[in-house]
Protein backbone atom coordinates (compact mmCIF):
# COMPACT_ATOMS: atom_id res chain seq x y z
CA UNK A 1 0.00 0.00 0.00
CA UNK A 2 0.76 3.32 -0.27
CA UNK A 3 -2.02 5.92 -0.03
CA UNK A 4 -3.01 9.28 -1.31
CA UNK A 5 -6.18 10.83 -1.76
CA UNK A 6 -5.44 10.32 -5.29
CA UNK A 7 -5.34 6.89 -4.99
CA UNK A 8 -8.82 6.62 -3.26
CA UNK A 9 -10.36 8.07 -6.45
CA UNK A 10 -8.28 6.02 -8.52
CA UNK A 11 -9.32 3.16 -7.26
CA UNK A 12 -12.85 3.64 -6.85
CA UNK A 13 -12.90 4.96 -10.53
CA UNK A 14 -10.86 2.20 -11.91
CA UNK A 15 -13.90 -0.04 -9.90
CA UNK A 16 -16.61 2.14 -11.94
CA UNK A 17 -14.94 1.59 -14.90
CA UNK A 18 -15.59 -2.25 -14.51
CA UNK A 19 -19.05 -1.11 -13.86
CA UNK A 20 -19.96 -0.77 -10.19
CA UNK A 21 8.55 -6.23 -4.85
CA UNK A 22 13.60 -9.72 -5.03
CA UNK A 23 13.06 -13.30 -6.37
CA UNK A 24 13.56 -16.85 -5.34
CA UNK A 25 12.14 -20.10 -7.28
CA UNK A 26 10.16 -20.76 -4.47
CA UNK A 27 7.48 -19.69 -2.65
CA UNK A 28 6.26 -19.60 0.86
CA UNK A 29 4.07 -22.46 1.81
CA UNK A 30 0.57 -21.22 1.93
CA UNK A 31 -1.80 -24.05 4.21
CA UNK A 32 -4.61 -25.58 2.57
CA UNK A 33 -6.99 -27.48 4.99
CA UNK A 34 -8.43 -29.86 3.36
CA UNK A 35 -11.05 -30.53 6.58
CA UNK A 36 -11.76 -26.75 6.06
CA UNK A 37 -12.34 -26.26 2.53
CA UNK A 38 -15.92 -26.04 3.03
CA UNK A 39 -16.50 -24.54 6.74
CA UNK A 40 -18.29 -21.37 6.38
CA UNK A 41 -16.07 -20.18 10.20
CA UNK A 42 -12.69 -18.99 10.95
CA UNK A 43 -11.55 -18.72 14.49
CA UNK A 44 -9.38 -15.28 15.34
CA UNK A 45 -6.99 -15.33 17.69
CA UNK A 46 -8.98 -13.65 20.31
CA UNK A 47 -11.11 -16.76 21.82
CA UNK A 48 -14.05 -14.40 23.14
CA UNK A 49 -14.51 -13.63 18.99
CA UNK A 50 -14.88 -15.65 15.61
CA UNK A 51 -15.83 -14.36 11.79
CA UNK A 52 -18.40 -16.19 10.76
CA UNK A 53 -17.77 -16.67 6.70
CA UNK A 54 -20.94 -15.66 4.09
CA UNK A 55 -22.59 -18.93 2.69
CA UNK A 56 -22.55 -17.19 -0.45
CA UNK A 57 -19.60 -18.11 -2.23
CA UNK A 58 -17.87 -16.48 -5.68
CA UNK A 59 -18.09 -18.29 -8.74
CA UNK A 60 -15.29 -19.48 -9.80
CA UNK A 61 -13.76 -18.08 -12.78
CA UNK A 62 -13.46 -21.35 -14.13
CA UNK A 63 -15.71 -24.64 -13.63
CA UNK A 64 -12.39 -26.97 -13.00
CA UNK A 65 -11.13 -26.75 -9.23
CA UNK A 66 -7.97 -27.99 -8.37
CA UNK A 67 -7.73 -29.40 -5.32
CA UNK A 68 -4.70 -30.40 -3.11
CA UNK A 69 -4.25 -33.99 -2.33
CA UNK A 70 -3.21 -34.94 0.88
CA UNK A 71 0.58 -35.65 0.05
CA UNK A 72 0.58 -31.88 -1.61
CA UNK A 73 -1.26 -30.38 1.68
CA UNK A 74 1.19 -31.94 4.35
CA UNK A 75 4.04 -30.45 2.27
CA UNK A 76 1.92 -26.84 2.59
CA UNK A 77 1.88 -27.38 6.13
CA UNK A 78 5.53 -26.37 7.19
CA UNK A 79 7.59 -23.53 6.06
CA UNK A 80 11.55 -23.72 4.89
CA UNK A 81 13.72 -22.16 6.40
CA UNK A 82 15.50 -21.82 2.77
CA UNK A 83 12.83 -20.07 1.63
CA UNK A 84 12.72 -15.89 0.86
CA UNK A 85 9.62 -14.73 2.02
CA UNK A 86 10.28 -11.31 0.86
CA UNK A 87 7.38 -10.72 -1.94
CA UNK A 88 5.39 -13.08 -1.69
CA UNK A 89 2.95 -11.19 0.23
CA UNK A 90 1.33 -7.74 -0.87
CA UNK A 91 -1.73 -5.65 0.13
CA UNK A 92 -3.50 -2.63 -2.45
CA UNK A 93 -5.87 -0.23 -1.37
CA UNK A 94 -8.99 -3.15 -1.44
CA UNK A 95 -6.86 -6.29 -2.84
CA UNK A 96 -4.53 -8.58 -1.54
CA UNK A 97 -2.24 -11.30 -2.98
CA UNK A 98 -0.03 -14.13 -2.14
CA UNK A 99 2.23 -16.69 -3.82
CA UNK A 100 2.20 -20.00 -2.86
CA UNK A 101 5.21 -22.75 -2.79
CA UNK A 102 4.59 -23.77 -6.41
CA UNK A 103 4.54 -20.23 -7.97
CA UNK A 104 0.56 -20.01 -7.67
CA UNK A 105 -0.18 -16.23 -7.61
CA UNK A 106 -3.45 -15.81 -5.58
CA UNK A 107 -5.52 -12.45 -5.26
CA UNK A 108 -8.50 -11.70 -3.30
CA UNK A 109 -10.71 -8.10 -2.39
CA UNK A 110 -11.59 -6.06 -5.25
CA UNK A 111 -11.75 -7.41 -8.81
CA UNK A 112 -10.82 -4.03 -10.13
CA UNK A 113 -7.20 -5.09 -9.73
CA UNK A 114 -7.47 -8.70 -10.35
CA UNK A 115 -6.02 -9.58 -13.69
CA UNK A 116 -8.77 -11.25 -16.31
CA UNK A 117 -11.57 -10.77 -14.20
CA UNK A 118 -15.12 -11.29 -14.93
CA UNK A 119 -16.45 -10.99 -11.93
CA UNK A 120 -18.07 -7.05 -10.91
CA UNK A 121 -17.45 -6.55 -7.27
CA UNK A 122 -15.26 -8.30 -4.62
CA UNK A 123 -14.10 -12.06 -3.63
CA UNK A 124 -13.76 -12.92 -0.26
CA UNK A 125 -11.57 -15.69 -0.96
CA UNK A 126 -7.86 -16.07 -2.03
CA UNK A 127 -8.52 -17.39 -6.11
CA UNK A 128 -5.79 -18.45 -8.39
CA UNK A 129 -4.59 -15.59 -11.91
CA UNK A 130 -0.88 -16.37 -12.27
CA UNK A 131 1.21 -19.36 -12.69
CA UNK A 132 5.45 -18.91 -12.50
CA UNK A 133 5.06 -15.99 -10.30
CA UNK A 134 7.71 -15.15 -7.67
CA UNK A 135 7.37 -11.16 -6.49
CA UNK A 136 4.18 -9.96 -6.48
CA UNK A 137 3.57 -6.21 -5.75
CA UNK A 138 -0.26 -4.25 -5.34
CA UNK A 139 -0.32 -0.75 -5.77
CA UNK A 140 -3.59 1.55 -5.27
CA UNK A 141 -4.91 0.49 -8.36
CA UNK A 142 -2.22 -1.56 -9.88
CA UNK A 143 -0.22 -4.69 -9.74
CA UNK A 144 3.02 -6.20 -10.72
CA UNK A 145 4.38 -10.07 -10.94
CA UNK A 146 7.41 -10.94 -11.72
CA UNK A 147 7.98 -14.68 -13.38
CA UNK A 148 10.43 -17.14 -12.88
CA UNK A 149 12.45 -16.14 -16.00
CA UNK A 150 12.69 -12.45 -14.26
CA UNK A 151 9.68 -10.98 -16.66
CA UNK A 152 7.75 -8.09 -15.21
CA UNK A 153 4.11 -7.94 -15.72
CA UNK A 154 1.90 -5.42 -15.07
CA UNK A 155 -2.16 -4.74 -15.18
CA UNK A 156 -4.48 -2.44 -13.63
CA UNK A 157 -5.34 0.96 -13.96
CA UNK A 158 -3.14 2.99 -16.01
CA UNK A 159 -3.48 6.92 -15.10
CA UNK A 160 -0.32 8.75 -15.87
CA UNK A 161 1.19 5.57 -17.31
CA UNK A 162 2.18 4.02 -14.45
CA UNK A 163 1.96 0.94 -15.80
CA UNK A 164 4.82 1.42 -18.30
CA UNK A 165 3.55 0.68 -21.79
CA UNK A 166 4.15 3.72 -23.43
CA UNK A 167 0.10 5.00 -23.25
CA UNK A 168 -1.39 7.16 -20.55
CA UNK A 169 -4.96 6.24 -19.82
CA UNK A 170 -7.56 8.11 -18.25
CA UNK A 171 -9.43 5.84 -15.68
CA UNK A 172 -12.51 8.29 -15.57
CA UNK A 173 -13.54 6.94 -19.60
CA UNK A 174 -11.43 3.79 -19.95
CA UNK A 175 -11.36 0.65 -18.21
CA UNK A 176 -8.25 -1.12 -16.73
CA UNK A 177 -5.70 -3.25 -18.44
CA UNK A 178 -6.98 -6.60 -17.05
CA UNK A 179 -4.34 -8.76 -19.54
CA UNK A 180 -1.56 -8.69 -17.90
CA UNK A 181 1.27 -6.95 -19.96
CA UNK A 182 5.70 -7.66 -20.23
CA UNK A 183 7.02 -4.49 -19.46
CA UNK A 184 10.53 -5.42 -19.06
CA UNK A 185 13.13 -8.62 -18.56
CA UNK A 186 15.78 -9.70 -15.91
CA UNK A 187 13.61 -8.01 -13.51
CA UNK A 188 14.52 -8.79 -9.79
CA UNK A 189 12.73 -6.71 -7.58
CA UNK A 190 9.80 -4.30 -8.19
CA UNK A 191 8.07 -1.88 -5.98
CA UNK A 192 4.59 0.41 -7.07
CA UNK A 193 3.83 3.68 -5.20
CA UNK A 194 -0.43 4.97 -5.68
CA UNK A 195 0.76 6.51 -9.25
CA UNK A 196 4.09 5.75 -10.02
CA UNK A 197 6.20 2.22 -10.36
CA UNK A 198 9.86 1.31 -10.57
CA UNK A 199 11.92 -2.11 -11.12
CA UNK A 200 15.27 -2.78 -10.68
CA UNK A 201 16.75 -5.54 -12.76
CA UNK A 202 19.53 -7.90 -12.44
CA UNK A 203 22.37 -5.73 -13.31
CA UNK A 204 21.69 -3.52 -10.89
CA UNK A 205 19.60 -0.93 -12.81
CA UNK A 206 16.80 1.22 -11.38
CA UNK A 207 14.01 2.06 -13.81
CA UNK A 208 11.00 4.24 -12.98
CA UNK A 209 7.90 5.87 -14.39
CA UNK A 210 4.16 7.07 -13.83
CA UNK A 211 3.49 10.31 -12.27
CA UNK A 212 6.17 12.79 -11.76
CA UNK A 213 4.41 16.34 -10.23
CA UNK A 214 6.74 16.08 -6.92
CA UNK A 215 10.05 14.63 -8.50
CA UNK A 216 9.43 11.06 -7.57
CA UNK A 217 10.83 9.60 -10.73
CA UNK A 218 13.71 10.93 -9.39
CA UNK A 219 15.10 12.06 -13.21
CA UNK A 220 15.93 15.71 -12.32
CA UNK A 221 12.66 16.87 -13.97
CA UNK A 222 8.94 17.20 -12.37
CA UNK A 223 5.92 17.69 -14.43
CA UNK A 224 3.40 20.85 -14.02
CA UNK A 225 0.74 20.56 -11.32
CA UNK A 226 -1.90 21.44 -13.33
CA UNK A 227 -1.10 20.74 -16.29
CA UNK A 228 -3.38 17.87 -18.16
CA UNK A 229 -2.75 14.14 -16.29
CA UNK A 230 -1.37 13.08 -20.26
CA UNK A 231 1.27 15.62 -19.18
CA UNK A 232 1.87 14.83 -15.87
CA UNK A 233 3.54 11.04 -16.35
CA UNK A 234 6.37 9.32 -18.09
CA UNK A 235 4.35 6.22 -20.02
CA UNK A 236 7.80 4.22 -20.10
CA UNK A 237 10.34 2.88 -18.06
CA UNK A 238 13.49 5.77 -17.04
CA UNK A 239 16.42 4.15 -15.66
CA UNK A 240 17.76 6.84 -13.08
CA UNK A 241 20.40 4.98 -10.88
CA UNK A 242 23.09 2.15 -11.01
CA UNK A 243 24.47 -0.68 -8.37
CA UNK A 244 20.74 -0.49 -6.88
CA UNK A 245 19.90 -3.67 -5.01
CA UNK A 246 16.54 -2.78 -3.33
CA UNK A 247 13.88 -0.27 -3.94
CA UNK A 248 10.58 1.14 -1.92
CA UNK A 249 7.95 3.69 -3.27
CA UNK A 250 5.22 5.44 -1.42
CA UNK A 251 3.09 8.46 -1.96
CA UNK A 252 4.95 10.66 -4.40
CA UNK A 253 8.16 9.78 -3.38
CA UNK A 254 10.59 6.93 -4.00
CA UNK A 255 13.84 5.25 -2.05
CA UNK A 256 16.19 2.82 -3.05
CA UNK A 257 19.27 0.92 -1.68
CA UNK A 258 22.38 0.71 -3.81
CA UNK A 259 24.80 -2.67 -2.86
CA UNK A 260 27.35 -0.69 -0.46
CA UNK A 261 24.64 0.20 1.74
CA UNK A 262 23.78 3.74 1.69
CA UNK A 263 20.21 4.69 1.07
CA UNK A 264 18.84 7.58 -1.06
CA UNK A 265 15.22 9.04 -1.13
CA UNK A 266 13.43 11.64 -3.32
CA UNK A 267 10.40 13.16 -4.92
CA UNK A 268 7.86 14.62 -2.39
CA UNK A 269 8.56 15.53 1.08
CA UNK A 270 6.12 18.24 2.61
CA UNK A 271 6.56 16.03 6.13
CA UNK A 272 10.23 15.30 6.02
CA UNK A 273 9.60 11.68 4.68
CA UNK A 274 12.59 12.01 2.31
CA UNK A 275 14.38 12.18 5.77
CA UNK A 276 17.03 14.91 5.23
CA UNK A 277 16.31 17.35 7.75
CA UNK A 278 14.00 19.40 5.61
CA UNK A 279 10.12 19.81 3.68
CA UNK A 280 11.81 20.21 0.39
CA UNK A 281 11.08 18.31 -2.57
CA UNK A 282 13.84 16.38 -4.28
CA UNK A 283 14.19 15.81 -7.75
CA UNK A 284 17.15 13.80 -7.95
CA UNK A 285 17.96 10.37 -5.30
CA UNK A 286 19.96 12.07 -2.43
CA UNK A 287 22.01 9.59 0.11
CA UNK A 288 20.74 10.03 3.71
CA UNK A 289 21.92 7.13 5.65
CA UNK A 290 25.01 4.43 5.28
CA UNK A 291 24.72 0.43 6.43
CA UNK A 292 20.80 -0.05 5.32
CA UNK A 293 19.57 -3.53 4.34
CA UNK A 294 16.03 -2.46 4.26
CA UNK A 295 13.92 0.22 3.50
CA UNK A 296 9.88 0.76 3.65
CA UNK A 297 7.73 3.85 2.76
CA UNK A 298 4.27 4.03 3.72
CA UNK A 299 1.88 7.06 2.47
CA UNK A 300 3.93 10.11 3.91
CA UNK A 301 6.53 8.14 6.92
CA UNK A 302 9.25 5.86 6.01
CA UNK A 303 11.51 3.62 7.64
CA UNK A 304 14.95 1.47 7.37
CA UNK A 305 16.67 -1.25 8.83
CA UNK A 306 20.68 -1.29 9.19
CA UNK A 307 22.88 -3.64 9.16
CA UNK A 308 22.68 -3.91 12.83
CA UNK A 309 19.23 -4.68 12.98
CA UNK A 310 18.40 -1.26 14.07
CA UNK A 311 14.82 -0.16 12.90
CA UNK A 312 14.70 3.66 11.95
CA UNK A 313 11.45 5.77 11.30
CA UNK A 314 11.02 9.28 9.97
CA UNK A 315 8.15 11.54 8.17
CA UNK A 316 4.60 12.12 9.38
CA UNK A 317 3.22 10.95 12.47
CA UNK A 318 -0.37 11.86 12.91
CA UNK A 319 -1.23 8.86 14.33
CA UNK A 320 1.62 7.15 15.59
CA UNK A 321 3.43 5.50 12.77
CA UNK A 322 6.38 6.17 13.89
CA UNK A 323 6.71 4.26 17.12
CA UNK A 324 9.03 6.07 19.25
CA UNK A 325 5.96 7.77 21.34
CA UNK A 326 4.61 10.49 20.08
CA UNK A 327 2.67 12.28 17.03
CA UNK A 328 5.15 14.51 15.98
CA UNK A 329 6.67 13.92 12.89
CA UNK A 330 10.44 13.52 12.37
CA UNK A 331 12.58 15.43 9.58
CA UNK A 332 15.48 12.84 10.25
CA UNK A 333 15.72 9.11 10.98
CA UNK A 334 15.17 8.06 14.53
CA UNK A 335 16.22 4.59 16.05
CA UNK A 336 12.44 3.21 17.16
CA UNK A 337 13.45 -1.00 17.77
CA UNK A 338 16.26 -2.99 17.88
CA UNK A 339 16.40 -6.87 16.34
CA UNK A 340 14.43 -6.41 13.60
CA UNK A 341 14.58 -8.43 10.20
CA UNK A 342 11.78 -7.30 8.46
CA UNK A 343 10.17 -4.09 8.13
CA UNK A 344 6.62 -3.05 5.91
CA UNK A 345 4.53 0.26 6.30
CA UNK A 346 0.98 0.95 5.46
CA UNK A 347 -1.06 3.96 4.73
CA UNK A 348 -0.33 5.29 8.54
CA UNK A 349 0.36 2.15 10.43
CA UNK A 350 4.09 0.05 10.31
CA UNK A 351 4.82 -3.35 11.10
CA UNK A 352 8.44 -5.07 11.85
CA UNK A 353 9.16 -9.15 12.12
CA UNK A 354 12.30 -8.85 15.03
CA UNK A 355 14.89 -11.73 15.21
CA UNK A 356 12.53 -14.24 17.04
CA UNK A 357 9.66 -13.98 14.86
CA UNK A 358 7.40 -11.83 17.23
CA UNK A 359 5.65 -9.23 14.93
CA UNK A 360 4.37 -6.13 15.65
CA UNK A 361 2.61 -3.53 14.99
CA UNK A 362 1.66 0.48 15.71
CA UNK A 363 0.11 3.73 14.18
CA UNK A 364 -3.34 4.39 12.94
CA UNK A 365 -6.02 2.00 13.66
CA UNK A 366 -9.38 2.90 13.44
CA UNK A 367 -9.99 -0.40 11.32
CA UNK A 368 -8.41 -2.26 13.80
CA UNK A 369 -5.35 -2.47 11.14
CA UNK A 370 -2.86 -2.83 14.04
CA UNK A 371 -4.59 -5.81 14.92
CA UNK A 372 -4.05 -5.52 18.68
CA UNK A 373 -7.77 -6.15 19.32
CA UNK A 374 -8.41 -2.04 19.59
CA UNK A 375 -9.29 0.85 17.52
CA UNK A 376 -7.18 3.36 19.39
CA UNK A 377 -4.31 4.35 17.46
CA UNK A 378 -0.67 3.13 19.05
CA UNK A 379 2.19 4.90 19.41
CA UNK A 380 4.36 2.30 20.17
CA UNK A 381 5.00 -0.78 18.84
CA UNK A 382 3.07 -3.78 19.93
CA UNK A 383 3.27 -7.55 19.41
CA UNK A 384 0.49 -9.10 17.64
CA UNK A 385 1.67 -12.63 16.25
CA UNK A 386 4.19 -14.88 16.78
CA UNK A 387 7.00 -17.03 14.45
CA UNK A 388 6.38 -14.43 11.50
CA UNK A 389 8.21 -15.13 8.40
CA UNK A 390 6.79 -12.22 6.26
CA UNK A 391 4.50 -9.25 6.61
CA UNK A 392 2.58 -6.34 4.47
CA UNK A 393 0.17 -3.86 5.36
CA UNK A 394 -1.94 -2.51 2.59
CA UNK A 395 -4.18 0.53 3.25
CA UNK A 396 -6.84 -0.12 6.39
CA UNK A 397 -5.68 -3.83 6.43
CA UNK A 398 -2.53 -6.35 7.07
CA UNK A 399 -0.77 -10.19 6.65
CA UNK A 400 1.30 -12.00 7.69
CA UNK A 401 2.99 -15.25 6.90
CA UNK A 402 3.75 -17.78 9.74
CA UNK A 403 6.83 -20.48 10.31
CA UNK A 404 4.12 -23.28 9.53
CA UNK A 405 3.29 -21.85 6.28
CA UNK A 406 -0.34 -20.20 7.73
CA UNK A 407 -1.54 -17.10 6.46
CA UNK A 408 -3.53 -14.44 8.85
CA UNK A 409 -5.43 -10.94 7.97
CA UNK A 410 -6.61 -8.59 10.08
CA UNK A 411 -8.45 -4.90 9.90
CA UNK A 412 -10.75 -3.28 7.05
CA UNK A 413 -12.94 -6.14 5.04
CA UNK A 414 -15.29 -4.27 3.10
CA UNK A 415 -14.18 -5.93 -0.12
CA UNK A 416 -13.21 -9.04 1.08
CA UNK A 417 -9.50 -8.54 1.26
CA UNK A 418 -8.92 -10.24 4.28
CA UNK A 419 -9.87 -13.45 2.55
CA UNK A 420 -11.73 -15.09 4.95
CA UNK A 421 -14.98 -15.12 3.18
CA UNK A 422 -16.87 -12.40 4.61
CA UNK A 423 -16.77 -8.39 4.45
CA UNK A 424 -16.53 -8.20 8.25
CA UNK A 425 -13.74 -6.09 9.84
CA UNK A 426 -11.56 -8.08 12.32
CA UNK A 427 -9.79 -6.24 15.09
CA UNK A 428 -7.47 -9.50 15.60
CA UNK A 429 -5.42 -11.41 13.18
CA UNK A 430 -7.48 -14.81 11.78
CA UNK A 431 -6.03 -17.38 10.06
CA UNK A 432 -7.15 -17.88 6.20
CA UNK A 433 -7.51 -21.14 3.88
CA UNK A 434 -6.32 -20.36 0.00
CA UNK A 435 -8.56 -22.12 -1.96
CA UNK A 436 -7.97 -23.71 -5.12
CA UNK A 437 -10.08 -22.31 -7.58
CA UNK A 438 -7.99 -21.39 -11.21
CA UNK A 439 -9.17 -19.89 -14.66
Amino acid sequence: MKNHIFAFVLAATCAISLVSCGSEKDAPSIWVDPEKKNSTEHETTDESTSVVSSTQEEEPVSTEAELTTEEETESLSSADDSINYENRLSLGYSTSACIDNYGFLYMWGSTGVLPKSTIEGHYTHPHNVMDDVVSVCLGGAHAAAIKSDGSLYMWGCNDYGILGTGVIYDSFTEKPVVDPVKILDNVVSVSLGDSHSAAVTADGSLYTWGANVNGEIGNGEKAEMFAPPNEQGIPTPVKVMDNVVSVSLGNCFSAAITNDGSLYTWGSNGMGQLGNGTKNDSLVPVKIMDDVMAVSLGRYHSAAITSDGSLYTWGENGNGQLGNGTKEDSLVPVKIMDNVKSIDLGMSHSAAITDDGSLYTWGMNDWGQVGNGTKEDCLVPAKILDNAVSVSLGYYHGAAITSDGSVYTWGHNGSGELGDGTTENSLVPIKITVEEYVR
